[in-house]
């Protein structure tokens, strides 16, 4: 229905005092796993193993990491949002979370309702908080449609997107101009 296409146009226009990230769900989680993994092996290197017993927000991993991610980018996109692993499922309360703390916004796309994700997951009852915390600090815009407008183009546009709107934008897509 134009989701990924949707967020592009959002992320290619939208001008935010501070950094800004667009990234795949999975590629992003991925990510997150490595810093968090770095972060840990800095922390007992220079505090020693036990120094992670103590988990105040200053010592907790998964807040801090999520701390910087929040810093460097004001904006945080996410496409095709869908959580499978349980190891995700259980972290993503913390950051997001942080994220809300620290002024991030964050868009994402998905094929599924915050209320529908993680569905029959393991332990998914500790994945419930996410899901509210997600829906008092989102708005769900559905845009499903049966029409897949990626292969509904008369003639080929050579994946081009055309922005802004205008003569030079309709052209290209034959349309014609309805006010002038």
């Amino acid at each position: 229905t134009g989701k990924s296409f949707l967020m592009d146009l959002f992320f290619r226009n939208c001008e935010v005092n501070g950094g800004k990230c667009r990234v795949h769900f999975h590629e992003f989680m991925q990510e997150f796993h490595r810093k968090l993994h770095q972060y840990k092996q800095s922390q007992i290197a220079e505090e020693g193993r036990t120094s992670h017993l103590s988990l105040t927000s200053e010592k907790d991993a998964i807040v801090q990491v999520s701390k910087q991610i929040a810093m460097d980018n004001i904006l945080i996109c996410f496409d095709e949002f869908h959580v499978t692993d349980i190891a995700d499922a259980l972290i993503l309360a913390h950051i997001f979370e942080t994220f809300y703390k620290t002024g991030s916004v964050v868009f994402t796309t998905s094929n599924h309702s915050p209320e529908t994700l993680y569905m029959n997951g393991l332990n998914r009852m500790f994945f419930l908080p996410f899901i509210s915390l997600i829906s008092t600090h989102s708005r769900v815009i559905d845009i499903s449609s049966s029409v897949d407008y990626r292969k509904s183009l008369a003639h080929p546009v050579d994946d081009i997107v055309l922005t802004p709107s205008g003569p030079a934008a309709d052209a290209v897509l034959c349309l014609p101009r309805l006010f002038v």
